[in-house]
């Protein structure tokens, strides 16, 4: 109707009445939405802001898709060894196990990134004068 009569139509704030078909993937085009139902534009949150997701989605395409980063596991090793009172060494492995950073949206299965780092020596001595 207002389309016909030569408006253009946009909804912005928060919209809580649904957005895409089941478990929305954040990361691909959101259909069916607002733009399906008649509207020429969007701008909206798509939950009150203490729930997940917290986005803007501007037509089909969400915003600052917020990162999760999942528990790294990663081991890391420090030895000392005190020669004397003016004398020590240290020893320093990080990531001896050589574990994996995974980042991804709301769900684990939306990964944004995987990295790796290898293991890290040092080696140092501390002499004091």
């Amino acid at each position: 109707m207002l389309k016909k009569a030569g408006y253009a139509t946009a909804v912005v704030g928060k919209w809580h009445l649904g957005l895409g078909e089941g478990n929305v993937d954040w990361n691909q085009e959101i259909k069916p939405g607002l733009l399906d139902i008649g509207f020429d534009y969007s701008f909206l949150l798509p939950a009150t802001g203490y729930r997940v997701p917290n986005v803007y989605v501007e037509n089909r395409r969400a915003d600052s898709l917020p990162e999760i980063e999942a528990a790294r596991g990663q081991l890391d090793l420090s030895a000392n060894y005190i020669v004397s009172k003016k004398l020590k060494f240290n020893f320093n492995v990080v990531n001896l196990n050589e574990s994996e950073t995974e980042r991804f949206m709301k769900y684990e299965q939306l990964t944004n990134y995987i990295a790796s780092a290898s293991r890290r020596f040092t080696l140092g001595a501390v002499y004091r004068f």
